[in-house]
């Protein structure tokens, strides 16, 4: 059922996230071991769950810096999505002398079959869109225009601002639209 988005009614969009609930799935055959992996998308708090779990935080000179340990986000990510097979089960463990389905796939994968399903992961999760999507998605001054503005004045990437605590971000986002007001004023408020 295809709907033109600008034309949809307030019950239709309603509907829509009402019948959000079921994730996207996707089996990826893992040659080297002739298996089938099926893996579900995660939710943002699914996503975000785990990387608070994989997040280090040190104390330095008074300020807090964090740093994802990307190792263990990509395998927790991997760990959790799996449908099929189950990671966790007790042969597994026992085999590979291991606490946690984590762990399993730690020991059984390769690095480019982790990074591989890694990738399928963020994909069933809305994580890598298409080039076009994302021109499409800064071009509507969204919160990705805003990324892009700071990506492009301060080299600052997507991924980079979204390791930063919250009050940084903020901080960022503020500074850059402060930035942006001054450059349409100076403009006569033809945009930057």
């Amino acid at each position: 059922m295809t709907i033109d988005i600008g034309q949809m009614t307030e019950e239709q969009v309603l509907q829509r996230l009402l019948d959000a609930d079921a994730l996207p799935e996707r089996t990826v055959l893992l040659e080297r071991l002739g298996i089938p992996v099926k893996i579900r998308g995660l939710t943002g708090k699914q996503v975000f769950g785990i990387r608070e779990r994989c997040t280090e935080r040190k104390e330095r000179r008074g300020q807090t810096v964090e740093r994802l340990d990307e190792e263990l986000f990509n395998v927790s990510l991997i760990a959790a999505s799996t449908v099929s097979p189950a990671w966790g089960d007790g042969k597994l463990l026992a085999k590979f002398s291991a606490s946690s389905a984590e762990e399993v796939v730690k020991r059984i994968l390769l690095a480019g079959e982790l990074s591989a399903l890694g990738d399928v992961v963020l994909d069933l999760s809305g994580f890598n869109t298409e080039l076009e999507d994302v021109k499409k998605l800064i071009a509507s001054g969204a919160l990705a225009g805003m990324l892009h503005a700071i990506w492009v004045r301060h080299h600052l990437r997507p991924g980079q601002f979204w390791l930063l605590p919250g009050g940084e971000q903020l901080f960022l986002m503020a500074s850059m639209e402060l930035e942006l007001e001054a450059e349409r004023g100076q403009n006569g408020g033809k945009g930057g």
